[in-house]
């Protein structure tokens, strides 16, 4: 009993979290998506539970300057 509870409460409040969250994840892709060109997610696998790979999705916040820089020299603010 108490585990059919719990299946049906973690679902019901994951439904809730992304009916709340939705919205503001849309609007910040689109923020990304317009500021940078590409998909505006980067999905990353990983290693999860007992060693199972299973993919992360993050929003893509990084992007290439094409920066000339090697072991000797630091690339600094200014020179992006």
């Amino acid at each position: 009993m108490y585990k059919a509870f719990k299946w049906v409460m973690d679902r019901l409040l994951a439904l809730v979290a992304l009916l709340v969250t939705g919205p503001f994840i849309a609007l910040l892709a689109l923020a990304v998506a317009i500021d940078s060109p590409g998909n505006p997610f980067m999905v990353q696998k990983r290693d999860g539970y007992k060693r199972k790979t299973i993919k992360v999705i993050k929003f893509r916040t990084m992007f290439s300057t094409n920066v000339a820089f090697d072991v000797d020299h630091a690339v600094i603010a200014s020179d992006n």
